[in-house]
């Protein structure tokens, strides 16, 4: 299955989950008036979802609610004027965001411990000139890249612990999206030039990267099996 935000007469969106089987999507959550619930991403072990409920330059919440449906929960706050982007951590117990906490904060990734409710910064050198988006973990938890400096930006990777980042491509392009292959060896990810957007495969040894072919495509998100 997969996931889809809706416009509900122009009054905000909605998560809904759509099987691979050509059936009606399921709405999984109900938005307040005014509220806007997005960038759905799927736990670990496929039980919770974890989205953002935002209200436009108000108010902006991190929750979760069952795949299988039920009432959201609320994980913590975000800035309303900043959307974040975010993922899971290998295990399930926290998520790692792109932005400083609601209000200000330490620059570069930080990480939100889902037991305690406490945040922190992850130690790699960034500083306030850097602007790191997209985080995502590697299959097997070592590493976390991320794409720095948006709109014209780069694949980077940091030890999922923290230490030094290492810069992955030399682009300075427009990126619409990323992903892991399932054995960790490879990144494809969507790349704008000129008025086309298409995807790519970086190998991680030897960092070739390769066009797929496919036109028109970005966002990738390749699953597990």
């Amino acid at each position: 299955a997969y996931l889809s935000s809706q416009t509900e007469e122009l009054a905000g969106t909605a998560i809904l989950v759509q099987t691979t089987e050509p059936a009606q999507p399921r709405t999984l959550t109900t938005p307040p008036a005014g509220a806007w619930d997005s960038n759905p991403e799927w736990s670990p072990n496929g039980r919770e979802i974890a989205f953002l409920r935002r209200f436009p330059g108000q108010d902006c919440r991190i929750m979760a609610v069952p795949a299988s449906g039920g009432e959201p929960r609320m994980l913590g706050a975000c800035d309303p004027h900043n959307r974040p982007t975010f993922d899971w951590m290998p295990e399930g117990d926290g998520l790692v965001f792109s932005s400083p906490l609601a209000g200000g904060g330490e620059p570069g990734l930080h990480l939100l411990d889902l037991g305690t409710g406490r945040w922190r910064a992850l130690d790699y050198g960034a500083n306030a000139q850097d602007v790191d988006t997209a985080p995502r973990y590697s299959p097997d938890g070592r590493w976390i890249v991320f794409v720095r400096n948006t709109p014209l930006g780069d694949l980077w990777r940091v030890p999922a612990t923290g230490g030094t980042a290492e810069r992955l491509t030399h682009q300075r392009a427009e990126l619409r999206g990323w992903d892991w292959t399932p054995d960790g060896k490879a990144i494809v990810f969507g790349r704008r030039v000129d008025n086309h957007t298409r995807l790519n495969r970086l190998a991680l040894d030897g960092r070739t990267i390769t066009d797929l072919g496919i036109e028109d495509a970005q966002a990738p998100a390749i699953a597990s099996r």
